[in-house]
């Protein structure tokens, strides 16, 4: 071969080698790059993750019906960090099983990322502290929150005394407060309606005036005031200090944190935080009543719209029975008791 050749030969050799070289790096690279692919690829990642989360609360000592929700919730991918979960374990189990839910709100609804994961735990710590004492109950039922119903009782009686007026029989707070609530009396549902027709639909159901004088003012969110006496160390009415056994009942309360601080949101005219309802049932000479609230429980969290975010609500339920004054007897409240039950928020 001329060596004019030879060397045009042994340049392309030398270029190929080049472009060899270059292309065995790039494939080298590539493979490489394949190999380390399944440590950051997002479905290995996630997979792995779940895994852990999965191990970690299949091995704690928690109840099974935890387990398996909180399983669920791992594998749709609603529960991520590890922080999170550790939090779950720790705090949920040993809380009252009607409060339990809203622990798992409460502390889902938190940042566990690294930057907030201290943060978030310690507040979730505070929370089922706060929360050990809370549990649905009927003060008819319960001999320990019996006592709250005297302390209720009283405070409504003196409250409807105090600073009511009175348009034909019907309560002035009342004709307030008609817009805001549902009402049902003898069966007849009026939702949200004006004051008159609430008023109208009250008188043919009383017997007199007086009658309905009296449950007028009780159907209105006045009557929920004695419940936020509770969070007082001393009777809303008399002024007296409270018995240890009965603070120590109120414990049970959400109501009982509010003067903390801590997370009841009351807000007694604010539809956006719960709806107020009555029932007024007359037979026989009496009147049953059902008013029931609902009352946000505040997470804590409140985005740029500045609404509360809730985690879940406490609904507060007061069953009057009252004399309507029709069997010699004159009219008053006979009867009163409270009913809690815990709501979580999906």
């Amino acid at each position: 071969m001329p060596i004019y050749s030879m060397r045009c030969q042994r340049g392309m050799d030398d270029h190929l080698s080049n472009d060899l070289k270059s292309g065995a790096t790039a494939a080298s690279t590539c493979i490489s790059r394949v190999l380390e692919m399944p440590a950051s690829d997002v479905q290995f990642a996630t997979m792995a993750q779940q895994t852990q989360l999965l191990n970690l609360i299949n091995n704690a000592n928690i109840p099974e019906d935890l387990k398996t929700r909180w399983n669920e919730q791992v594998m749709s991918g609603a529960f991520k960090e590890v922080a999170m979960v550790q939090a779950l374990i720790d705090n949920v189990p040993n809380l009252p099983a009607e409060t339990r839910p809203l622990m798992e709100k409460f502390i889902t609804m938190r940042s566990f990322d690294p930057d907030h994961a201290e943060a978030s735990t310690q507040q979730a710590r505070e929370m089922a502290q706060t929360m050990a004492g809370w549990r649905d109950f009927d003060s008819a039922q319960d001999q320990n929150m019996a006592p709250i119903d005297n302390i209720i009782k009283d405070n409504i009686v003196s409250t409807l005394k105090d600073n009511q007026q009175f348009n034909n029989g019907i309560s002035n707070q009342m004709e307030l407060d008609a817009h805001r609530g549902t009402y049902t009396i003898n069966g007849e549902v009026l939702d949200h309606c004006g004051a008159d027709e609430v008023s109208r639909s009250l008188r043919r159901a009383m017997p007199n005036k007086q009658a309905t004088e009296m449950v007028s003012a009780i159907v209105n969110q006045r009557s929920f005031v004695p419940l936020l006496g509770l969070s007082m160390h001393l009777h809303p009415t008399t002024g007296a200090p409270l018995s240890e056994e009965i603070i120590n009942s109120m414990g049970q309360m959400a109501t009982r944190n509010m003067n903390a601080g801590l997370p009841l949101h009351v807000d007694l005219g604010a539809s956006l935080q719960g709806n107020v309802s009555y029932k007024v049932e007359v037979k026989n000479g009496k009147a049953y009543i059902d008013a029931a609230q609902d009352v946000g429980l505040d997470s804590g969290l409140h985005p740029e719209n500045g609404f509360q975010q809730l985690f879940g609500k406490a609904r507060y339920t007061l069953h009057f029975e009252c004399n309507l004054g029709t069997n010699g007897q004159p009219e008053q409240i006979e009867n009163v008791h409270v009913v809690q039950k815990f709501i979580a928020i999906n």
